[in-house]
């Protein structure tokens, strides 16, 4: 069997950003059977029913009107929290920047200001980003402002190259450790023939080219049903 693109892809590329992808960097993996792909859990995608949550390194704003002493532009720090001026910590990963505004304004209503109206803003989600390689115009690792769909990540890389072979898109994921790869044709979602399946926060997208398509075909040949997730290792 020709060596396939699996577990070290997904790791060397999820280190390696804005490195193109190189068929000679492919190990080998086996595939151990076609499932549906199981549920994310929180600490690998960080998002949940359609909301973005806060993970560390995320930069957020918040502002408190009519109070801008509380005002500050920070980032979730590695234990998880924001530092808000006389507050101090607040926990923030795990929480949308709703739940977060209103953790902040119960503490300012409690000690501070009396019915503090709170916003917090995302900046910059840097805890949740997704790989795109292969035949994109703009290979690299790209961030996810909320829920994201395969064609919307793409186009965050300005969408595919001139030779991209767009039947053959396989997207690698890890789950609870595992990890998982899955054959999508973009050519039947832009048609409406497919749904246009969800992405998550460090998933690898590889978008076939004449160079990688021999490898994929392997995929695609474990992996029949497009659409479908795969166990490899």
């Amino acid at each position: 069997m020709r060596r396939l693109v699996g577990a070290a892809l997904a790791l060397g590329l999820a280190g390696c950003a804005g490195d193109n992808f190189r068929p000679e960097d492919a190990v080998a993996v086996r595939p151990v059977g076609g499932e549906a792909l199981p549920a994310p859990t929180l600490a690998e995608t960080q998002l949940r029913s359609g909301e973005f949550q806060l993970g560390v390194s995320d930069k957020i704003a918040v502002r408190v009107f009519g109070a801008p002493d509380f005002n500050v532009d920070t980032a979730v720090d590695p234990t998880g929290a924001v530092t808000v001026p006389l507050i101090g910590d607040v926990p923030a990963t795990g929480k949308t920047t709703r739940e977060l505004a209103a953790d902040i304004a119960g503490q300012l209503g409690a000690r501070y200001v009396r019915n503090p109206n709170v916003t917090v803003t995302l900046i910059e989600a840097t805890s949740r980003r997704v790989t795109l390689d292969g035949a994109v115009r703009n290979p690299g690792r790209y961030a996810l402002a909320g829920p994201t769909t395969l064609t919307e990540a793409l186009a965050l890389g300005q969408g595919t190259a001139d030779n991209a072979r767009t039947s053959e898109v396989i997207v690698f994921r890890t789950i609870d450790g595992q990890r998982f790869a899955a054959r999508f044709s973009l050519r039947d979602i832009r048609g409406g023939r497919a749904a246009d399946p969800a992405v998550f926060g460090n998933d690898v997208i590889v978008v076939a080219d004449d160079r990688s398509r021999l490898l994929l075909q392997d995929i695609a040949q474990a992996a029949p049903i497009v659409g479908m997730f795969y166990l490899f290792r």
